[in-house]
């Protein structure tokens, strides 16, 4: 298959050799045209000149020579011959001939005649002109010639130059061809590399625009393609990467829940298998529906935690931006947590947050329960804003190092017992993250040097407003 390149090449060759070849061709034509119209105009005006040299044409008609006269030799000069109006030859030479009879009498008609013929085996030039009459006398004609031999070996050299030269050109037309070629393919091929290169690694780019010509245009147009793809492509990668992250979402909430449920179930159904036995008492009846719903209780607040995770992390429930107070925040969390605000907690910092309250209320409740779990009484709790952390400090046992990594995770406890009797689940941190990462976020968990833990969330900058130090 011909390549562009060869395509190109074989084009400029065929037309810069047609070029050449149709020049030197014209060229040719032109320089025989007007060296035979240079040789006619010559011979006319050696006719016209040579014509009245022979006057008078008058004499007694046995005076008048025979008009079959001797031939030219090949070495006689080629002089103008004069005829009489009846076609004798007159002059110093009575027995020349014409050279062509007929241009003669068509001469003595009146007609002027510029003719070509071969005598001897040499082609000459032969012009014939009338001698109109005057003076009284009869007019007659003239004739002049021109050997073409040399003439003609002389033109055909020029062919064979031609000739010559013309394959010479079209080769050196090849040869300009692929340079010039070359030079106007270098810039596709610098595209052609680098579009290889980004077929191969798979990453977005670009191809090299060079300059302001077509090839350059075709550069930008593809690069505009490739913006477009790219962009294209990364739209579908993040919509398939979210439609993963929901499916991902949705089948760990199955089986968290299923993981979770289990329990309480098989509690409420060996109560219910007690409570259905003949000989229960009123009073075991009694009890037992009291632990039903106690099971029942945390089942729902399991499902609540599990629904609001679920949603959290799946980002169902859009942002509600708005500005609030922090300590607004804080007695509101404190409110929903249990805690009496100067008693045991206390809340240090001011300034205001821009986020989703009901979201942010949510999270700061979770650690504080969490806090409060960790820290019996007399325990104090603190709920801070610290430059960009939002948090709860406590003055309970800290974390082991081995679960600081792990805070945050689903169903993680650092007490599995304890947890277990206070109806933890292991969910409000990580529920505390979700809510962080909504936040553009993150959360932190440490131990502080004077014992105690702390865990905040790490907002950006662009959600705190008025930021002063505390009192």
């Amino acid at each position: 298959m011909k390549t562009f390149r060869s395509r190109l090449i074989l084009a400029l060759s065929v037309s810069v050799g047609a070029l050449v070849l149709a020049t030197s061709t014209g060229l040719v034509l032109a320089s025989q045209a007007w060296t035979r119209q240079s040789l006619d105009d010559d011979l006319t005006r050696r006719a016209r000149a040579g014509g009245p040299e022979f006057r008078p044409l008058g004499g007694p008609p046995g005076d008048r020579p025979g008009r079959r006269g001797a031939r030219l030799m090949a070495n006689e000069t080629r002089r103008p011959r004069v005829f009489d109006a009846s076609g004798d030859a007159i002059g110093p030479e009575p027995d020349q001939a014409p050279w062509d009879e007929a241009a003669l009498q068509r001469s003595l008609r009146g007609e002027s005649l510029l003719i070509t013929i071969t005598e001897e085996g040499r082609r000459l030039r032969v012009v014939s002109l009338p001698i109109p009459p005057r003076q009284g006398q009869p007019g007659g004609a003239v004739q002049a010639a021109q050997e073409l031999d040399d003439l003609e070996r002389f033109f055909a050299g020029q062919w064979i130059v031609v000739a010559i030269a013309a394959p010479l050109g079209i080769l050196l037309s090849i040869l300009l061809g692929r340079v010039l070629a070359g030079r106007f393919l270098r810039p596709l091929d610098s595209m052609t590399s680098r579009a290889h290169q980004l077929a191969e690694s798979g990453e977005p780019g670009s191809l090299p625009v060079a300059g302001d010509d077509e090839m350059a245009r075709l550069a930008g147009a593809v690069n505009s393609l490739l913006n477009r793809l790219a962009e294209s492509l990364g739209e579908e990668r993040e919509a398939r990467n979210e439609a993963e992250r929901l499916l991902e979402s949705q089948r760990r909430f199955t089986a968290d829940a299923s993981h979770e449920l289990r329990t309480p179930l098989t509690r409420l159904r060996l109560i219910a298998d007690g409570a259905a036995h003949p000989d229960s008492e009123p009073d075991e009846m009694r009890k037992a529906l009291e632990r039903v719903s106690e099971s029942t209780e945390e089942m729902s607040r399991l499902v609540e935690q599990l629904l609001a995770l679920a949603r959290a992390e799946a980002g169902a429930d859009a942002l509600r931006e708005e500005s609030f107070d922090f300590h607004h925040l804080a007695e509101v969390a404190a409110g929903g947590a249990g805690l009496e605000v100067g008693q045991r907690l206390l809340i240090y910092g001011h300034g205001r947050i821009v986020g989703d309250f009901a979201m942010l209320r949510r999270a700061v409740i979770n650690l504080l329960v969490n806090a409060a779990r960790a820290c019996p009484e007399p325990g104090r709790l603190t709920l801070f804003l610290r430059g960009s952390e939002l948090g709860v400090e406590d003055e309970g046992a800290g974390f082991p190092e081995s679960h600081l990594e792990r805070v945050g995770e689903r169903f993680h406890r650092v007490d599995e017992a304890r947890s277990r009797r206070e109806g933890g689940h292991g969910l409000g941190l990580a529920i505390v993250r979700s809510i962080a990462e909504l936040h553009g976020g993150s959360l932190k968990a440490e131990n502080q040097p004077e014992g105690g833990a702390r865990v905040s969330i790490v907002l950006p900058e662009s959600r705190l407003l008025n930021k002063r130090p505390s009192d």
